[in-house]
Protein backbone atom coordinates (compact mmCIF):
# COMPACT_ATOMS: atom_id res chain seq x y z
CA UNK A 1 0.00 0.00 0.00
CA UNK A 2 2.18 2.77 1.00
CA UNK A 3 5.01 1.84 -0.91
CA UNK A 4 3.33 2.32 -3.90
CA UNK A 5 1.89 5.14 -2.87
CA UNK A 6 5.63 6.47 -2.25
CA UNK A 7 5.81 5.15 -6.10
CA UNK A 8 3.68 7.08 -7.32
CA UNK A 9 4.50 10.41 -5.55
CA UNK A 10 8.20 9.76 -6.97
CA UNK A 11 7.10 9.37 -10.53
CA UNK A 12 4.67 12.76 -10.21
CA UNK A 13 7.73 14.64 -8.71
CA UNK A 14 10.08 13.09 -11.45
CA UNK A 15 7.70 14.44 -14.50
CA UNK A 16 7.56 17.71 -12.51
CA UNK A 17 11.29 17.97 -12.75
CA UNK A 18 11.59 16.58 -16.29
CA UNK A 19 9.50 19.40 -16.99
CA UNK A 20 10.97 22.31 -15.01
CA UNK A 21 14.57 20.93 -15.81
CA UNK A 22 14.38 18.89 -18.95
CA UNK A 23 16.05 16.37 -17.20
CA UNK A 24 15.88 12.99 -15.13
CA UNK A 25 16.68 13.70 -11.22
CA UNK A 26 19.65 11.51 -10.34
CA UNK A 27 17.77 9.25 -8.38
CA UNK A 28 15.68 8.27 -10.90
CA UNK A 29 18.22 7.89 -13.58
CA UNK A 30 20.00 5.14 -11.01
CA UNK A 31 16.73 3.16 -10.34
CA UNK A 32 16.12 -0.22 -11.78
CA UNK A 33 12.83 -1.02 -12.71
CA UNK A 34 12.05 -3.85 -11.11
CA UNK A 35 8.77 -3.83 -9.75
Amino acid sequence: GHFKQYLRNKLVEHKEYIRVHGEDLPEIENWKWEY
